[in-house]
């Protein structure tokens, strides 16, 4: 795979539960050029297993299984294997909108640094809330 544009940066520690819904929204963005570094934070559970379906499955899922190290230093670790211009966050039990990096891609082209997003909480039952939170905003290159 030659360099992406955007390294989905997604630690993993006991995330069963909730991890296949993640990789998912990541994979079915309707911006197609990333890579997905999972990085399994030595789980206990399934998270590992299922990790390993998606690699098997896409080409641009890379797989980093290690000793639990803890969030900030996986995120590091994330961080120097990254390709990408761009990096994205995604935690094991987040879902991202399909036009989530299309969305971020076009701001950042428009000469910001920095961009987060809106969010919904999402309900024991998967059901989105109605409100829709801010998150941080753009950040306009000085």
């Amino acid at each position: 795979m030659s360099n992406p544009l955007i390294s989905v940066i997604l630690p993993v520690y006991n995330g069963e539960d909730y991890l296949s819904d993640a990789i998912e929204s990541v994979l079915s963005q309707s911006f197609k050029d990333f890579e997905l570094i999972l990085i399994n934070d030595g789980s206990s559970d399934n998270s590992l297993n299922i990790a390993q379906v998606y690699k098997d499955k896409d080409a641009r899922v890379v797989l980093i299984s290690q000793k639990n190290i803890g969030l900030v230093a996986t995120l590091n670790k994330g961080i120097s294997l990254a390709k990408g211009q761009f990096i994205a966050r995604m935690d094991a039990d987040d879902i991202s909108l399909e036009n989530r990096f299309y969305e971020q891609i076009k701001l950042l082209e428009t000469g910001y640094d920095l961009c987060g997003c809106h969010f919904h909480f999402i309900t024991e039952s998967g059901q989105l809330s109605k409100d829709r939170k801010s998150g941080s905003a753009g950040m306009p290159r000085p």
